[in-house]
């Protein structure tokens, strides 16, 4: 007998997205979804799909249009909204577990002694609400992890008001450094929705300063963040010209307090779950991540993220990772050293990441699927 994922709770709140996206409500629907849950699973090739789902090829068919469905991956979008929703229930939980287990802070204090860098760390398991903190609640300057707060703010304040389809006109002045989405449309207009996904995907600077005075300055993002329950986030300067140093709190936050806004942002209610879905597929396309937390997870995990870098060996990245078999992890971590020529280190972030999850899966049953 199949072991189907989608309960019938998730189905209607699904169904009702896929409706909003002009979907056909055909009775196989269903059906067609949990073949696609299925292979995501497993990873088999689509002609050995179990029967009981249907037509292999035919599922095929109907998946590979929603792949170029209206101009855009519609199944990109389509697999994070499941993500999210069969991510419902993880809450606020009063009773996060702090590890405090020598070996992870023997192995991150090692990492900063072999890196000469400083290092901050909030690690939170959904599955069983364990937590790893290293100087958590410590400031880091974020550099570009804002960006994933002021896109968040953004998506909160489009609430019927098709706030991201407004289109807005890149100024010549406008360009900064870095600009490989809004670089294209000096001049030109371009939506809201299209410089989000450029700050997220692409970290494009112009974009999320444009994204940041359209929603009313830099104090925005910060009230926003604020009432996510990050009071330690405090944004003074646009890109490019976020600060770097050690001994200054501008443009700085917390691992603890980015990490709780992750949570709330991506796994709670901050937005509706169609904006959710939005920012988790343009983070899960994040091109800036590839040697960070992605390369430190296990085989078999996905990870959508938000990098940031700078000056003083900043490396940071935040995010959620997750796989068929567990609920996600959120990560959240920074690095900083007391020389101003030092340059980001990629390998550190990695190093970290699987330090994490090698402490993690001692706990949980759900990190074995993962091992080949």
């Amino acid at each position: 007998m199949l072991r189907l994922m989608l309960n019938n709770e998730l189905w209607s709140k699904l169904r009702e997205i896929m409706l909003q996206h002009s979907i056909y409500d055909k009775p196989n629907l269903r059906m067609i979804v949990e073949a696609m849950l299925y292979r995501m699973r497993v990873g088999c090739p689509w002609r050995d799909l179990p029967a009981e789902f249907g037509c292999w090829n035919s599922i095929y068919q109907k998946i590979n249009r929603w792949s170029s469905k209206s101009g855009h991956n519609m199944l990109k979008y389509l697999q994070a909204a499941i993500i999210l929703l069969m991510s419902d229930s993880v809450g606020a939980s009063p009773h996060l577990q702090n590890i405090k287990h020598p070996r992870i802070d023997n192995t991150l204090h090692t990492i900063e002694h072999e890196y000469h860098l400083k290092i901050g760390v909030y690690a939170l398991d959904t599955n069983n609400d364990q937590i790893i903190a290293y100087h958590a609640n410590d400031r880091f300057p974020f550099q570009s992890t804002c960006k994933f707060m002021g896109v968040a703010a953004l998506l909160a304040k489009d609430t019927g008001a098709h706030l991201l389809q407004k289109k807005v006109v890149m100024r010549p002045q406008d360009i900064v450094f870095w600009h490989p989405v809004s670089g294209k449309y000096v001049n030109q207009k371009v939506s809201l929705q299209t410089l989000a996904e450029g700050a997220i995907s692409y970290s494009d600077n112009p974009a999320i300063n444009t994204i940041i005075r359209e929603l009313g300055g830099l104090q925005t993002i910060n009230q926003f963040a604020h009432g996510t329950g990050n009071s330690s986030f405090k944004m003074e300067n646009y890109e490019v010209n976020l600060n770097s140093r050690p001994d200054s709190d501008a443009d700085t936050s917390t691992p603890q307090d980015m990490a709780l806004s992750i949570k709330k942002i991506l796994l709670g209610t901050v937005l509706n779950i169609q904006n959710r879905a939005l920012l988790l597929n343009w983070m899960k396309s994040n091109t800036t991540g590839y040697n960070r937390i992605r390369a430190g997870v296990p085989i078999g995990w996905s990870v959508a993220d938000k990098t940031g870098s700078g000056n003083y060996g900043i490396a940071n990245d935040i995010g959620i990772a997750w796989s068929p078999a567990c609920k996600p992890v959120i990560l959240s971590m920074f690095t900083i050293s007391d020389k101003p020529n030092a340059k980001p280190n990629d390998t550190v972030i990695a190093k970290i990441t699987r330090a994490i999850f090698d402490e993690f899966e001692q706990h949980h049953a759900c990190y074995q699927t993962t091992h080949f």
